[in-house]
């Protein structure tokens, strides 16, 4: 894992926690949780109707009604989080570097609710009672496409879905094209929503967690929300003296072999990354300040991250802050560029948000929002993992600039 020369100059955020980027970090930092009944839609018998949803978002408040009548939920909340991530950086953007700045998205499932709509649409009036006007927003690339078109960029434009490392995907991704002189700058996302299909599908498979209260390794709770992130290299940043949350120093993919589903139960390749991450970040001391979690209180993941930091840290591993985002806000496919962002936010602020023992990720522990609340402490060099069903892993890197 080599680093990477790029540094994050903008945040933007719209999640459970709040609608900007200040007052997610302030609600998370005060340990309250995005978790609590679906309001925005009536989910199906066969779902569990909690999670981690984002409420009083109006797109009329950041939008005009021309441009978000032509969105689904995840395209209006990605092209929301990037206003406020382009305002945050100061990046000018003109007919002079419109074709250097591009954006990539990770994404799950994307407009899963305006794509349900469409099918639904489709099976009960045959090809001509579709309704023609959804069908542009149901394929996963809108949300991406749609911040582009928002800001006239002309440069490098891709979404990476790849479950719950979708967003650690498009930041390696676009790390590359940065390093390589493809672009001057890139938005990084990750999104995606709540919707009465997800709800569903999550919950006929028994991937959900029960209650609201939930038991660590029952199953997740789902959440939504986007994050965008202003990408640049360290020194086009510091040319034009932007302000600079710190830097990116690597990422780390690999898969292993797993069944369908399940996450990569003897956890080899989950253990090669994060021991590149630990690598990377380590200095003198060998350990991060602070480790962002993949734990989403799931029946195989929580327990196989925990042994992972076992035998990677050993005695260390107590010491480490552990910081469990999920567990206040929900999983979701693009939650990577959320959780990273917090990091960030770490370094900036100095603070550690609310962690947890590492017990903590034993299943059959009832969490009861057991957590060590929120303090000052030195924040300089994070970890972020990301592990996903099917075998992906990812571990990001990240430290003061």
């Amino acid at each position: 894992m080599n680093s990477t020369g790029v540094v994050v100059t903008g945040i933007g955020i719209i999640g459970s926690l709040g609608l900007t980027r200040e007052e997610f970090w302030r609600n998370y930092l005060e340990g309250r949780s995005g978790i609590k009944p679906i309001k925005e839609f009536t989910p199906l018998a066969t779902a569990i109707d909690f999670g981690g949803e984002i409420r009083d978002f109006k797109p009329k408040d950041f939008l005009s009604p021309l441009v978000y009548r032509k969105m689904g939920r995840s395209s209006r909340l990605s092209v929301v989080a990037s206003l406020e991530a382009l305002q945050d950086s100061g990046l000018p953007i003109d007919d002079a570097n419109r074709d250097r700045i591009g954006v990539i998205v990770g994404t799950g499932y994307g407009n899963s609710g305006l794509t349900d709509e469409y099918f639904v649409s489709f099976m009960e009036g045959g090809p001509t009672g579709a309704n023609p006007l959804l069908f542009a927003d149901t394929v996963p690339n809108t949300a991406g496409s749609h911040i582009s078109l928002h800001h006239r960029l002309r440069g490098p434009i891709t979404t990476f879905c790849q479950n719950l490392i979708s967003a650690e995907l498009a930041l390696d991704y676009a790390c590359g094209l940065l390093k390589s002189g493809q672009a001057e700058a890139m938005l990084v996302g990750g999104v995606d929503e709540l919707s009465p299909i997800v709800m569903h599908a999550f919950s006929v498979t028994r991937a959900l967690n029960p209650a609201p209260d939930p038991i660590i390794g029952r199953g997740m709770i789902l959440g939504e929300g986007a994050c965008v992130l202003v990408l640049e290299r360290r020194e086009d940043a510091l040319t034009r003296k932007a302000p600079v949350y710190g830097e990116i120093a690597g990422v780390a993919l690999n898969s292993g072999i797993t069944r369908p589903g399940h996450f990569e139960t003897e956890a080899r390749s989950m253990r090669r990354a994060v021991r590149e991450g630990l690598d990377a970040v380590g200095g003198e001391s060998g350990t991060p300040d602070l480790i962002s979690l993949s734990a989403n209180f799931s029946r195989e993941l929580d327990p196989l991250e925990f042994q992972v930091l076992q035998d990677l840290l050993g005695d260390n591993l107590p010491r480490i802050p552990l910081t469990p985002l999920k567990y206040f806000a929900g999983e979701y496919a693009g939650s990577g560029a959320l959780r990273l962002a917090l990091l960030l936010l770490s370094i900036r602020d100095q603070m550690i948000p609310p962690t947890i023992n590492p017990e903590e990720l034993i299943p059959g522990t009832r969490w009861d929002r057991r957590f060590i609340p929120s303090r000052p402490g030195k924040v300089e060099r994070c970890l972020m993992n990301g592990f996903t069903f099917g075998g992906g892993n990812a571990c990001v890197a990240v430290q003061k600039a």
